[in-house]
Formats: C-alpha cells, structure tokens, sequence
C-alpha cells in the first residue's frame, strides 16, 4: 500500500501538477534557508525580567521599523558575535567567544541562539562589520529590540525581497551591491546577502522606495526555541 502511494504521488509530480510540486520544493528549502537560525536549541543566559526591564530603559534608541509582522527598535549600544556557548567569560559564568577567534568582550547580556549579546560603544551604523580577534576577524552584528515581545533580535545580513518581477533580481543585486542567494518563481521571492560595512536599515528604505519591490524583510533571529 506504501509503495502504491508513493507511486500515485510520483505520478501527480511528474504530471499535470510538476509546478505545484517544485515550487513546494522551493518554499521548503527558502524557509529551511531563511530561518536556519532561529530555532537551534541553545542553553540560555539572560537577565530576570526585572533586569531586562531595567537594562533596555537605560539604553540609547534608535529608529524603529516594521519587519515580518512585527516592530522594531534599533539598538545603537548593543552588538551580537558569533559564541561557543559554555566556553566561560573572564569570571567564568558566561559564555565566552571562541578561543580560536578570541575577541575581548565586557557587558555581557544574553545568549541568543548562535549569538552572544555585549553592551559595546554607541554606533548609529546597523551594519554588519568585522573586528580583529585573537587569530581571525570576528563578525559583530546589529541588535534590535521587537517592541511586541520585549525580546533583542539580531539582523543576520540576510534578507528576502518580494519582487513584482523575478527579472528585476539580478539587477537589483548589481544595483545595491548586495549577493543574490536563489530566487523562488512561485512566489515572486529574491533573497540576498547584505555585504560588512553596508547601512541595512537605510538599504532597507531605498528597497522600499524602488517601485520593482513590493517587501524587505530581513532575516532576523528572534523567536528561539531554548532548551531546557
């Protein structure tokens, strides 16, 4: 009976519904792309809410933004690296950066999936930038505040742009110095790899105003699935 079914559902990919079925397949790998970050289970350190409440009274704003459904505040004093979580900081309670890329870092807030959020000089740039480790360059992204949850979200430098035209996805990469990653036919979606040093959330309003873009969204890790 199996192996009935599987042939039925062969024989409908091969006929008349081939396109429904590949772009399935491409919704599938977009998401699996798109949000590779976002649910990897990940040992938490955090502040108690009341901690929270306190530390993002006390931070400096930036500019808010609609993203996915949701808001968002920037947040120019605090920044994201790359960690290996249960390496231990300088006191040994948090985690540390991995030794092999070693960057010294102070005001250690949270864990956030692959990310280890610091405290770190004000920057008005929401760009992704390196800086220099121990052994290798470190990547250091930006922090937003989702206004909704109350929750730090970190922009990966991913993004995906839905287009009215999929022949406008090569030009638009050329056009804002950004790598096209794939397209998917079946819902008009072009998805990009923001380069260091660009402005992401000035990128994101000129894409914005380009009449070939009907929606930015940036890929963000933000809702994390934890363990416990």
């Amino acid at each position: 009976m199996m192996k009935r079914r599987l042939r039925t559902w062969k024989k409908g990919c091969d006929g008349g519904v081939a396109g429904l079925c590949a772009g399935t397949f491409c919704v599938v790998i977009a998401l699996a792309l798109f949000v590779s970050n976002a649910l990897i289970p990940m040992q938490v350190w955090a502040l108690d809410s009341a901690g929270r409440e306190a530390l993002v009274a006390s931070l400096p704003k930036g500019e808010t933004f609609e993203n996915d459904g949701s808001t968002y505040l920037f947040l120019p004093t605090i920044q994201a690296v790359r960690a290996t979580p249960g390496t231990g900081g300088s006191d040994g309670n948090e985690p540390g950066i991995s030794d092999s890329k070693g960057i010294e870092m102070k005001g250690f807030i949270e864990q956030k999936g692959l990310y280890a959020l610091y405290r770190h000089s004000f920057s008005e740039a929401s760009s992704i930038r390196f800086e220099r480790g121990v052994s290798e360059a470190v990547m250091v992204s930006p922090v937003v505040l989702n206004l909704r949850t109350g929750s730090f979200a970190v922009i990966t430098g991913k993004m995906c742009l839905k287009l009215n035209d999929l022949e406008d996805a090569k030009d638009l990469a050329d056009a804002y110095g950004i790598s096209l990653s794939f397209v998917n036919q079946y819902l008009t979606l072009a998805c990009y790899e923001i380069p260091p040093d660009v402005e992401i959330l000035t990128l994101r309003k000129d894409l914005l105003n380009d009449p070939r873009v009907q929606r930015v969204t940036l890929d963000m890790v933000d809702r994390i699935r934890h363990a416990h």
